[in-house]
């Protein structure tokens, strides 16, 4: 993998700060963000700055000599494998690492953006009777239920009265109205969004037949 280099200038706050805190979440303004593969790997981020500071990683995937250093260096990050296995399907992830003040005080952020699986779903169009049911919409997918958090379900008519992941992550649920007049159509959506912010949308039809 090709190694990149970032150059940095610290704020005057690497410098100048007057408070301790505990470096719990990012904080500061982001100086660099590199995308790397899911290999596990490393590349070196250049600091180019005065006075005694340190890079602390907020993520446990990510690794850093934490030592105190004064001046200028090169911090090597260090990031684990997101490769998946026949347990575990691993999507892309965010990490941080902040540099900061020797007093804990944080000055500027570091993210680390590493690839993972693509996400997929495939909805089945579904048709129901005309009186009110619930009804299951088939999916294939290899999102898991630790993904559910961040998929959105969406009707596009209003007659659709719930749209749900089914418990067993392999279909939908979704209650209809009763229909009193001619057959009706509503799209599903299906957003989920990954760690990065990409947002990946499916779609399918729910027909409802007309009243006898």
């Amino acid at each position: 993998m090709k190694k990149q280099f970032y150059l940095i200038s610290l704020m005057a706050a690497l410098l100048l700060a007057s408070c301790t805190k505990e470096v719990l979440v990012t904080q500061g303004k982001l100086i660099a963000e590199t995308e790397v593969s899911a290999a596990k790997g490393s590349f070196p981020v250049a600091i180019a700055t005065t006075g005694v500071w340190q890079a602390i990683a907020l993520d446990e995937w990510l690794h850093v000599d934490e030592s105190l250093v004064e001046g200028n260096y090169a911090v090597m990050i260090h990031h684990d494998s997101n490769e998946s296995t026949a347990a575990r399907r691993n999507f892309n992830r965010v990490g941080h690492v902040v540099i900061a003040t020797h007093d804990k005080y944080t000055a500027d952020t570091i993210r680390v953006k590493q690839r993972g699986l693509t996400p997929f779903m495939n909805l089945t169009d579904v048709v129901a009777e005309a009186y009110e049911v619930e009804a299951q919409v088939p999916f294939d997918t290899n999102l898991t239920s630790e993904q559910h958090p961040s998929i959105v379900c969406r009707a596009t008519e209003s007659w659709v009265r719930s749209v749900a992941i089914a418990s067993n992550n392999k279909a939908l649920d979704v209650v209809f109205g009763e229909n009193t007049g001619v057959e009706r159509q509503s799209t599903i959506e299906v957003t989920f969004t990954d760690a990065w912010g990409d947002a990946t949308t499916v779609y399918c039809t729910l027909t409802q037949k007309q009243s006898e």
